[in-house]
């Protein structure tokens, strides 16, 4: 989930570079209408969505009962996003540009924590 279509997808082809099935999504709203899996899946969210910020689609998805383990990702590292990411539950918060070694390492806690049923 990244409203910056280029960053939405060159991050969507990394990921399906290491075999993974990916949904990008640039709308917060758009990825809240849609079923998703109930297992063996994360989300990767970047912080600052113009619509609501990563952490309330989080708590969005919470409420409706379709949390999954989340990857935040940011390009900004002030305050602001520290207080978010302290409100949060994600399992890791990755700065842009994203180190593909740390995105793969978080995806596959996200994994281990969220498993096939």
């Amino acid at each position: 989930m990244d409203d910056d279509l280029s960053a939405l997808s060159a991050i969507a082809r990394l990921i399906r570079s290491a075999g993974f099935k990916v949904r990008a999504f640039s709308n917060p709203e758009v990825l809240l209408g849609e079923a998703l899996p109930t297992s063996n899946a994360c989300l990767v969210a970047d912080i600052g969505l113009p619509q609501m910020n990563g952490v309330e689609l989080c708590q969005r998805m919470a409420a409706s009962g379709r949390a999954l383990p989340t990857i935040f990702i940011t390009g900004r590292n002030d305050e602001m996003i520290s207080r978010l990411v302290e409100k949060s539950t994600g399992i890791a918060v990755l700065s842009k540009p994203i180190d593909e070694v740390l995105l793969f390492e978080a995806i596959s806690r996200c994994l281990k924590s969220h498993p096939l049923e």
